[in-house]
């Protein structure tokens, strides 16, 4: 018996929830509460379900999860992250 593996993403159920820009925004800030255990100063803004991240970080892998976590959302469609890594003398 041999087994396939459908590797094509599932285009309907990546657009499946028509959620506006403000919802999305919510579920950000949600997320940032929830899922960012660290102290950064983040703003973002979304349009048309693209989301811009700004702010500072205090490393560059809380810069990444920050991304990571925005980019698992329902409704958004792409990421432009301008989070600033602070640097250690600041």
């Amino acid at each position: 018996m041999s087994r396939s593996i459908d590797m094509e993403p599932d285009i309907e159920s990546m657009f499946c929830c028509n959620k506006s820009d403000r919802e999305i925004a919510e579920e950000i800030r949600n997320a940032f509460k929830w899922h960012i255990p660290f102290p950064a100063v983040l703003d973002a803004s979304v349009k048309d379900g693209n989301v811009i991240l700004l702010g500072e970080a205090a490393w560059e892998y809380e810069r990444q999860n920050i991304e990571h976590v925005v980019r698992g959302l329902r409704g958004v469609v792409g990421v432009i992250n301008l989070i600033a890594v602070k640097s250690p003398g600041r």
